[in-house]
Parts: C-alpha cells; structure tokens; sequence
C-alpha cells in the first residue's frame, strides 16, 4: 500500500 497517501480514505487504513 505503498501507493495510498494520506489523502481520505488512506489515512483511515494507516489508523487501523
């Protein structure tokens, strides 16, 4: 998941 950011949704699954 090195192509999500901490843009919406990312930052939720960086969260969990």
């Amino acid at each position: 998941m090195s192509n999500l950011r901490y843009d919406s949704g990312a930052y939720i699954v960086v969260v969990l």
